[in-house]
């Protein structure tokens, strides 16, 4: 497991590439490209952000499992979207609180890295006392 450095701009890289090619068969050979410049890449970051989340809240979980744990899939969901354009053009990290289930639990935070600003986005989704999980500060 290689130590996380930073995200290089070989990613960058990727993303505008599959923006420009967001098909089946152009990812299909780029899937080893993907898997060493953006899914290795963020599950070393994942496993870096573990201590410093675990000194936050012994609730917030970084699991760089390939698939659910804490790296968002590159597949979009298309059933329901005009857009049929098989993959995001994002990296997508959530960390959730230890009783979520889903990117939608309250109290999960998540990090983007985007194609159209090159920029790095944190949020917090804080639920409302009613909602709160156990274990929050409300509770």
């Amino acid at each position: 497991m290689a130590e996380f450095q930073r995200f290089g701009p070989e990613l960058e890289g990727f993303l505008q590439d599959l923006r420009s090619n967001n098909e089946r068969s152009w990812f299909a050979a780029n899937r080893k490209r993907y898997e060493e410049t953006v899914r290795e890449p963020a599950r070393a970051f994942i496993r870096a952000m573990a201590p410093a989340l675990a000194a936050i809240s012994p609730h917030f979980r970084a699991d760089d499992r390939k698939t659910g744990g804490s790296l968002m899939r590159i597949h979009r969901d298309t059933r329901f979207s005009p857009d049929k354009t098989p993959y995001k053009t994002n990296v997508g990290i959530q960390f959730r609180h230890a009783l979520g289930r889903d990117v939608h639990a309250p109290g999960s935070s998540s990090m983007r890295e985007r194609i159209m600003k090159s920029a790095e986005e944190s949020g917090r989704h804080t639920p409302a006392p009613k909602n709160a999980l156990p274990g929050s500060r409300w509770t």
